[in-house]
């Protein structure tokens, strides 16, 4: 019990015991799909009509015809969604430089606005302290300054 503790929890993990017996379900009636269809032989005739047909292969394998079969079944699939995946990573590339340029463009037009916001409380800074050295800073309320909400209303 112990070794089949370290062998499937410790050794292989849960996803390695998982694909173990999915090879397992799969592979194991392949096996003996192939032992029992060896010997089978029968002939590969491609009929477009009853009268009209061409032997493509005589006396070949059942095994290797199914076998060939499903290997195109497999591969035919894959090409065509690989096809289709490299184009969608193109397109994922591109929009992520679309989204890194208008990040950039958002970064910089903050950094303009701030200077901007700086740039504006530096001028009112200036003009206070140039009404203030007039001696007429007292009785005029600075553009910043807004005092008391209750007196405007």
């Amino acid at each position: 019990m112990k070794m089949f503790r370290w062998l499937f929890v410790d050794l292989l993990g849960p996803k390695g015991t998982l694909l173990l017996v999915l090879v397992l379900l799969v592979g194991g009636p392949a096996v003996l799909f192939w032992f029992q269809n060896a010997e089978t032989r029968v002939d590969l005739v491609l009929r477009l009509t009853p009268d009209m047909g061409w032997y493509l292969a005589q006396n070949a394998p059942v095994p290797a015809l199914i076998g060939v079969g499903l290997a195109i079944g497999f591969v035919i699939p894959v090409f065509f969604f690989s096809v289709a995946q490299v184009q969608k990573g193109r397109q994922i590339k591109v929009l992520k430089r679309q989204v890194t340029a208008l990040q950039d463009e958002l970064g910089l037009a903050r950094q303009a606005a701030e200077r901007r916001a700086a740039a504006a409380e530096a001028s009112v800074a200036k003009q206070d302290t140039s009404t203030e050295s007039e001696g007429g800073g007292d009785d005029k309320p600075s553009p910043v300054d807004t005092g008391n909400f209750d007196d405007l209303i």
